[in-house]
Parts: C-alpha cells; structure tokens; sequence
C-alpha cells in the first residue's frame, strides 16, 4: 500500500497454501519442511504474477486481485471439496512453527528474537523508504532511476512469500487447514495499515507503525476477552464482518 498497490487475495491464498501444504504433508505422505519450501515458492510465483499483471498490462492491482480473492478460494475448493484438512502430525515441527524450542515458547519481546531485529529492521526500513518514493510520484522516482515496475512486482513478491510463510505457521500451529482460515486477514491487514498511518493512496507509511496498528487490534480483541465481554463485541469493535 505503500507502493501504491493493494492485494485483496491475501486471505484466499493463505487459505489456499495452508491447504496445499497440509493436503502435501497429511494425504500425501511429504516431508513438512519440503512442503513449506513449496508453498513460499508458489506463494513468491503468485506475487510475480500479480505484479507483472498489473505492471506490464497496466491493470489495477485492485482487480486483478479481487479476482484472484474468489479464485483462490475457489481452487482450494476443487482442490479439498471444501472440507477441513485434519490430521497434522509432524511433532518437531509443530513445536518449531508453533513457538516452541525444546519446552520454552518463544516470545516476541524476549531476548531470543534479538539477534535478528537489526538486519530485519534495516531491511524493511530500505524497502518501505524505496516504495514510498514510488508510491508518492511514480514519474519523479524513475527519472532518478528507480524502476517503479520491478519495486512493484517486489513488493507482491514479498507479499507472496510471506504468505506461504504463514501459512506454514498456522499448519504447526492449529494442525488442520480449512477454507475459512483467511477469511478476515483482509479487512485485518488493511486495518492494521492504515492505523499505522499508511496512506491509502501511497507514499506514506512505516512497517513500524503497521506493526504498532496490528498490535492495536491485538489488544481490542485480547481486552474484550479478558473483561469476558461477548465474543460477538468483537467485530463491532474492530469494525470487520467476521
């Protein structure tokens, strides 16, 4: 968003290679860590192809990711008869993926995830500096020989590869996949941008503050079930439909 794009198929295709990766590993018998390989793969083929889409033909990111919103769904489908893929087993997998080492949870403030911040940091900082230049004036960050169309397609690249990354996690983490998994990561993810302060029509915006808006709508859900508050608030306060 950033960049100036948008992807509407982020929940239909987590749905879809949490679904490839549990029918790979629970029917077919793969190793879990062949199967996570695959599905960021496919999830990085799927970004290219948006971003080319959109890039060389000059179609809206908004359309041909609307269509690929009910596509991939749709494919998951066909591909499951749209039922839930139980029967998960991979233990030292599980436990890697679902935040355990050993016996100890890892925990996103503690000292474990400290090595890693600075290159990430960095590297996401980098990124969003380049795709707000674009996403700001498309015309003025090519005459000073940024490649609009490839900053683009990198960032639905990244996107998609992510995407399977999750997807990965949830399967060590909930052991099953369904077609209903990604069903608010949409409205979700927009929300969490934009409270972070990214402009909806790019060339603003901060991975930082759409880390801060994702912990924001964290605490509205986990507060209402801590004050036992009905679960059905918890839409009217995140203003999303599920």
């Amino acid at each position: 968003m950033i960049a100036a794009e948008i992807d509407l198929s982020v929940g239909s295709l987590y749905a879809l290679l949490t679904g490839v990766l549990a029918k790979l590993t629970v029917e077919s018998g793969w190793n879990p860590w062949v199967g996570v390989l695959l599905i960021i793969v496919l999830g990085i083929a799927v970004g290219v192809l948006h971003g080319l889409i959109t890039q060389i033909f000059s179609v809206p990111s908004f359309i041909v990711t609307l269509g690929g919103l009910a596509a991939y769904l749709g494919i998951y489908n066909l591909m499951t008869g749209g039922y839930t893929i139980a029967g998960f087993d991979a233990p030292t997998y599980s436990r890697i993926t679902g935040g355990y080492v050993g016996r100890v949870r890892c925990s996103s403030s503690g000292s474990s995830a400290s090595p890693s911040s600075p290159p990430c940091c960095c590297l996401t900082r980098r990124s969003a500096t380049t795709s707000s230049r674009v996403g700001g004036n498309a015309r003025a960050a090519r005459r000073v020989g940024i490649r609009s169309w490839l900053v683009k397609t990198q960032c639905f690249m990244i996107l998609g590869g992510l995407i399977g990354l999750a997807g990965a996690l949830n399967l060590g983490w909930l052991h099953s996949a369904t077609p209903q998994t990604g069903v608010s990561l949409l409205l979700d993810s927009i929300t969490a941008v934009i409270i972070g302060g990214t402009s909806l029509f790019g060339g603003a915006g901060s991975i930082r503050g759409t880390v801060v808006g994702l912990l924001i709508l964290g605490m509205i859900s986990n507060g209402l079930v801590l004050l036992g508050v009905s679960p059905y608030w918890d839409p009217v306060a995140r203003g999303r439909s599920s």
